[in-house]
């Protein structure tokens, strides 16, 4: 049964084969002068004359036989087109059964004898052949196909004005024979045989042009199409990252709250379960333990709403909360630390700066390392932290471009390392990333390959000015 698209499709071919049934009515050699000026190109032998009555006949076959042409067409394509050649035979059937049965029913209408030779089957071949190589889908295309059509049966008409072509059956209808007689008879013959020649060539050629700009545009517009669908997913994909960091926060913040709401809800029991037999002094010191937990607590929330929030502490102590957050658990005791003497005090966000250095980690233990060292030294008046792993390193492409987002080597979204970097910046700090052979970066054993390599990334976090003054010699 035929759905309402493949209806329309009849619909449309058939009023173009009605309109090419009642074309004659209006155009014809009378309504469009060429008989008058015929001859005049005799009687003034004026060969201007001739080429505008050739303009004017050839317009006016290219206006009556195109609708038969793209009307055939557009039925042939309502049959999906077969691959190979049979497939191209099989779309010659449809045009060449309804253009000479459209051609027989305006010689009976009208008494006009369209001339079904070699012209007509040339053009019926030349316009599946071009529609086919565009790929262009007549029922769908339609502009597209109506354009190739209206360009090859124009170009293919001024063939039949070629009196060098009248023995291979080229223009033997009556105004044809005309034209080329009045031709012969004024010496332009040769002149009309060339000019005839080189603009169909033309009109063909700006055929098969047209329809390689269509295959391109289609190309173009899948590789468009394409690029938006890649734009999606990896929109898609960096709201999940951002949606899953956000997670991995929330977490480490509940984490990070644990123990001070452990202190607070287990003091605060001690001296609801036993208030008349607590010493007052322990009050004071159970009061101060609680003031000091509900004092992290703020200090945790403010650091996770700004990434401007600093508090002093300790390198020593925050190399303990870092630890806490890579239990052997979860890291299968692949993570170790090196925290050397004479660690200074740093001005920092903790919760944001230990959510750098474990993305460190992570980016280190995902790429396929056995052994990740975080490393706590003082250089000059910084702090350095390093994070080093025995993995298999970056090529010196990837190391020049693993720091922008959206980069990543393991089909990831690529906001890990930019996420450090912002977080650095956030302190004005400064970061480091190399990637050597593994024997270069630490100690490893004999057996391992020297080809190896690893990767290194270091943070220096600037130390106050109070600290450096405190450290310097009396």
């Amino acid at each position: 049964m035929m759905n309402s698209e493949n209806r329309a499709t009849v619909l449309y071919a058939v009023a173009l084969l009605a309109a090419a049934l009642a074309a004659p009515v209006v155009l014809n050699v009378n309504t469009m002068g060429v008989v008058k000026l015929l001859w005049s190109a005799l009687d003034a032998e004026q060969i201007t004359y001739l080429f505008d009555a050739c303009l004017r006949l050839v317009a006016l076959n290219t206006l009556r036989a195109f609708p038969i042409y793209l009307g055939a067409f557009t039925l042939a394509g309502l049959r999906p087109a077969k691959p190979g050649l049979r497939g191209f035979a099989e779309g010659l059937v449809v045009p060449a059964v309804v253009v000479p049965l459209e051609y027989i029913a305006i010689n009976w209408v009208y008494g006009i004898a369209y001339d079904f030779r070699l012209p007509a089957v040339l053009s019926i071949v030349a316009v599946a052949a071009v529609l086919r190589m565009g790929q262009t889908e007549v029922a769908e295309e339609r502009w597209k196909a109506a354009s190739i059509v209206a360009i090859l049966v124009g170009g293919l008409q001024w063939l039949d004005l070629t009196p060098a072509l009248t023995a291979w059956g080229f223009g033997h209808g009556e105004i044809s024979m005309d034209v080329k007689v009045a031709a012969t008879v004024m010496g332009a013959a040769p002149l009309l045989n060339h000019y005839t020649v080189a603009v169909c060539v033309l009109l063909v050629f700006m055929g098969l042009l047209l329809s390689k700009v269509m295959i391109d545009y289609r190309a173009h517009i899948r590789l468009v199409e394409e690029d938006r669908h890649r734009s999606v997913e990896l929109a898609r994909m960096q709201a999940e990252a951002v949606q899953a960091r956000t997670q991995r926060e929330v977490d480490s913040l509940a984490h990070d709250l644990r123990t001070p709401l452990t202190t607070i809800s287990g003091l605060a029991s001690a001296l609801a379960d036993f208030p008349g037999d607590t010493d007052p002094s322990d009050i004071s010191v159970y009061a101060g333990l609680i003031s000091d937990a509900a004092d992290r607590i703020d200090v945790m929330i403010r650091e996770m709403l700004s990434g401007g929030a600093m508090q002093q502490i300790e390198a020593a102590e925050f190399a303990r909360r870092l630890a806490s957050h890579l239990p052997e658990e979860k890291t299968g005791g692949a993570v170790s630390f090196d925290i050397g003497g004479n660690l200074p005090s740093v001005s920092i966000n903790v919760t944001r700066m230990i959510r750098a250095l474990v993305n460190l980690v992570d980016n280190a233990l995902d790429a396929g390392a056995s052994r990740v060292t975080v490393s706590f030294s003082r250089e000059g008046d910084s702090l350095a932290v390093s994070v080093a792993d025995d993995g298999e390193g970056m090529s010196e492409r990837d190391l020049a471009h693993c720091c922008e987002a959206g980069f990543s080597t393991r089909s990831s979204t690529g906001l890990g390392l930019p996420f450090v970097i912002a977080v650095i910046r956030e302190h004005g700090a400064a970061f480091s990333i190399s990637s050597a052979a593994d024997t270069q970066l630490r100690p490893a054993p004999a057996s391992r390959k020297a080809s190896r390599r690893g990767t290194v990334c270091r943070i220096l976090l600037p130390i106050p000015e109070e600290e450096e003054a405190d450290d310097e010699p009396e």
